[in-house]
């Protein structure tokens, strides 16, 4: 009786659990009914009978205890355990009935199966269980209607987990019929041979043909020795093996017909044999191999596409007549509709050719691999590095002062057995062999030098390590690290990315900065980011500030470093690292193997590129970051026509020491450069001399981790002296020829401190820095005279603006880039500036608007004076 009238009462939170609902909605839903008082952990609270509550109530607890296998509607919202699972035998139910119900099962399982780890907002859930709807009945459904449909199917199941049960998605005035449960009772009252078999079977409730051919058989053995408990041994079997028929008296009939066909074999089991299934009509179909290796052969060649490939088949008419009789086709209803048996016996060899059908590469990567041995590798022996572009935009302004928001590219080096990250380079732009010897060189003043070597990945790192900027030079790269092979280091690829170990470790890294600012996903295309790519579109149109949303170059190294060292003190899981910290293992190895580092002398085998050249007619010409150089002086000219060695350090590219082949009779010569049409006669004059060319603006950040704790490094005694005396040759010109540049970038950098406060244009190239510098500070003053004696501007009745003109102090002597000076500030304040405006100022201040280099000194410096009030005016207005 599902509906006792008991006279008990429950809370609503008894309610609302069984339910599955809040106890705020079973509250309002029995906001009408008469309740009673009752003490609910030590509090009053409210509490109704069965009888009491409304009809519709009462009949989602009747289904639901019925589903979850509650003996009554009492037990369900008592909390009491339901009663053990049993196999619902749903043979009564019709077919068209588990047809749906089997529809339902293809729909909800996918979502039920990952309900406990499913990351999907309730949005995303309810679209894709819609559109899973949608396509399997063909007509649409509302997300409440889902929801329902899933969350019956979740109390059904009652934490069983068990999601192919048919049973679970039939509609509510369906009810299966449980079949009696096996009892321990059952199983002892049957003799001890049968009882053995009985305990063997691995399901009971659900025996297989060949459990039930020698289930009976023992049974036909045990009645031949006592005849007399024929209807015993019956009535137990069925209790003890109820899957074996669905009432006692079939069994008994089943039992009779087999005992029977048993005797007359002479007690052979194989006459137990269910011969239904061979007896079936898949053995009288007709056999249409031919026409299935065609489908799957098209199958492939439309990467896995069957149904495609059968449709068009059918539609070329290159099937066989009989097929195409045998199974119906409709394209008006089902175009996609494929025979189950056919689309089942062609799946394994189309899924097995479909690699092979995309290339050699693919279906080498889907094949067998073979797993790797790293017990013999230590921390320390290899460095690893590989490329990759973050998932974050970033923004920075080049050397014009242009914006950029761009993702760059960033060079990680790592240690191979710890996956201890030693270093990385961010760039903006494409990378090159300078910042992968700058990202090896800052890993060696950092941690030293590996034990054994490098190990990078085969593509574009082989090629940019072996091959230098220019292509049309190749030099292998110990012969241009200049005798790092004396070291013994060795530089290896990887063949396959499963052998690159440093993928794993940035797809970590990047998991960890998908809640960092400019985040765009994994696959910018397919991962539409919709807020972010409209901000990107704006700040790259000038109509947002990318400080907003995005962090500058400088922020997000800062940042990279913060995330790689949290990584290198994060406990890892995977076979490398067994629960430690790439920090921890990298420590407890160099304690016992520490690492080399080279002495100061020979620290330019890393830092400096050797490359072979013949002295021309001109001098030394060079390809060096994609710029040409010429490098010639005195000491070059006895030099003509032979071969040299020439040495650039990467962090000063303009100085280039040269010595024979024999690493002997080395000198410095800086690099000869004058501008186009616009050099000086001092600069002629100095240029055999010393030219002090312009470095072009840092692109490139190079990280620097903050790493907590130093490797222990050993210095390399191994350098010759002759290696080291061309060091300290190097080293010391180097160092002078920085001292050098120091007095000129000092005053450049007060020209841009000082040109940026005044809103003054900085060309990108300066001839002159210190004339430059006086200029702009004559500049500055004139304006400040101006602007205390220049008259303020007043308003006529009619509320115009009324400019009164003042003559020009002696020391504003106007001039035409004074003029335009003034007027792009103008245009840089206000808005809609156009040249239109000032033709109309010109006409109004002078009757008339002349070209400005025809303007005579006094109407020049009426224009002057306009322009200067009006710029104080929009000063004023916006402070």
């Amino acid at each position: 009786n599902n509906n006792p009238s008991t006279g008990k009462t429950f809370a609503a939170a008894q309610i609302a659990a069984a339910l599955g609902r809040s106890r705020q909605s079973v509250r309002r839903s029995l906001f009408h009914v008469e309740s009673v008082a009752t003490t609910a952990g030590g509090n009053e609270a409210r509490a109704w009978s069965f009888e009491a509550m409304p009809a519709p109530l009462r009949a989602d607890l009747l289904a639901i205890a019925r589903n979850q296998g509650h003996r009554d509607v009492i037990s369900l919202l008592s909390g009491s355990e339901p009663d053990a699972p049993d196999t619902l035998d749903i043979s009564d139910v019709s077919r068209d009935t588990l047809a749906a119900a089997a529809k339902l099962r293809a729909v909800l399982e996918p979502f039920l199966r990952v309900k406990d780890t499913d990351p999907r907002t309730q949005a995303d859930f309810e679209a894709d269980g819609i559109a899973a709807y949608q396509r399997v009945f063909r007509h649409p459904v509302s997300g409440r209607w889902f929801r329902e449909l899933y969350n019956r199917t979740v109390q059904r199941d009652n934490n069983r987990h068990d999601w192919l049960n048919l049973a679970l998605y039939l509609p509510d005035n369906i009810s299966a019929r449980p079949r009696p449960k096996q009892t321990v009772r059952a199983v002892n009252s049957l003799p001890e041979e049968l009882a053995d078999t009985i305990k063997t079977l691995e399901n009971a409730a659900a025996p297989t043909g060949d459990d039930r051919k020698f289930l009976f058989d023992a049974a036909f053995r045990q009645l031949g020795q006592r005849p007399e408990h024929k209807s015993s041994i019956v009535r137990n079997l069925f209790r003890a093996v109820p899957g074996l028929a669905k009432t006692e008296a079939a069994l008994k009939r089943s039992f009779n017909r087999k005992y029977a066909a048993w005797q007359q074999a002479g007690a052979d089991a194989d006459a137990l044999e269910d011969r239904r299934r061979l007896a079936s009509g898949n053995f009288r179909k007709p056999d249409f191999s031919a026409d299935q290796n065609k489908i799957r052969d098209l199958a492939i060649l439309h990467n896995g596409n069957t149904a495609l490939a059968y449709r068009k088949l059918r539609q070329a008419g290159d099937l066989s007549e009989g097929f195409v009789n045998y199974y119906h086709f409709d394209a008006r209803k089902n175009k996609s509709y494929l025979p189950a048996n056919v689309r089942n016996a062609i799946a394994p060899d189309v899924a097995m050719c479909g690699p092979i059908h995309q290339g050699p590469w693919k279906a080498k990567m889907a094949g067998p691999y073979i797993p790797r041995d790293w017990s013999a590798v230590h921390p320390g022996d290899w460095y690893s590095g590989d490329d990759v572009t973050w998932n974050n935009y970033f923004y920075f302004h080049d050397e014009a002062g242009l914006l950029h928001i761009e993702r760059g590219e960033c060079l990680v080096l790592h240690d191979l057995r710890t996956g201890y990250i030693l270093g990385y380079v961010l760039i903006a732009g494409k990378y090159n062999s300078r910042h992968i010897r700058r990202l090896i060189l800052q890993a060696h003043d950092t941690h030293g030098l590996p034990h054994d070597g490098f190990y990078f990945e085969r593509g574009v790192w082989k090629a940019r390590i072996i091959r230098d900027l220019d292509a049309r030079e190749n030099f292998h790269w110990r012969e241009t690290a200049n005798g790092l092979d004396k070291f013994n280091l060795k530089v290896r690829h990887a063949t396959t990315p499963r052998a690159k170990t440093i993928e794993g470790l940035i797809r970590i890294l990047q998991e960890r900065q998908r809640n960092e600012p400019g985040f765009v996903g994994f696959n910018e295309r397919t991962h539409e980011m919709e807020r972010m790519q409209d901000f990107l579109a704006r700040a790259r149109r000038g109509r947002a500030d990318p400080s907003e949303q995005l962090l500058s170059m400088e922020q997000w190294s800062k940042r990279l470093d913060e995330i790689f060292s949290a990584y290198n003190r994060d406990p890892q899981n995977g076979k490398m690292l067994q629960g430690q910290t790439p920090e921890e293992m990298w420590q407890a190895g160099l304690q016992t193997r520490p690492l080399r580092q080279l002495p100061e002398e020979a620290r330019y085998i890393l830092a400096t590129h050797c490359r072979p050249a013949t002295v021309h007619q001109q001098g030394i010409i060079l390809s060096i970051g994609g710029d040409k150089k010429l490098f010639c002086g005195p000491q070059t000219g006895p030099l003509i026509g032979q071969k040299v060695l020439t040495y650039y350090n990467l962090d000063c590219p303009d100085l280039l020491t040269v010595s024979d082949l024999n690493r002997h009779n080395y000198f410095t010569m800086k690099a000869v450069a004058l501008p186009a049409l616009a050099a000086t006669k001092e600069q002629f004059a100095q240029v055999h001399a010393q030219i002090s060319g312009h470095r072009q603006a840092a692109k490139t950040i190079y990280g620097n981790i903050r790493h907590n704790t130093r490797a222990t490094i050993v210095r390399d005694t191994s350098a010759t002296e002759e290696t080291k005396e061309l060091g300290r040759f190097h080293n010391a010109e180097t160092e002078k020829y920085q001292i050098e540049q120091t007095a000129t970038n000092r005053t450049l950098r007060k020209i841009q401190t000082a040109a940026a406060a005044a809103g003054i244009a900085v060309p990108a190239h300066i001839r002159h820095p210190d004339i430059f510098l006086q200029g702009v500070e004559g500049e500055i003053a004139i304006r400040r005279e101006m602007e205390r004696e220049a008259s303020s501007a007043g308003e006529d009745a009619n509320g115009k603006k009324e400019y009164i003109l003042t003559e020009p102090p002696a020391a504003a002597q106007p001039t035409p880039k004074l003029y335009f000076s003034l007027w792009a500030q103008i245009e840089k304040q206000k808005p809609g500036a156009t040249q239109a405006l000032r033709h109309a100022l010109t006409q109004k201040t002078l009757g008339g608007h002349p070209k400005v280099h025809q303007m005579t000194p006094e109407q020049l410096g009426k224009m002057i004076r306009v322009f200067s009030a009006i710029l104080r005016d929009l000063t004023h207005a916006t402070s």
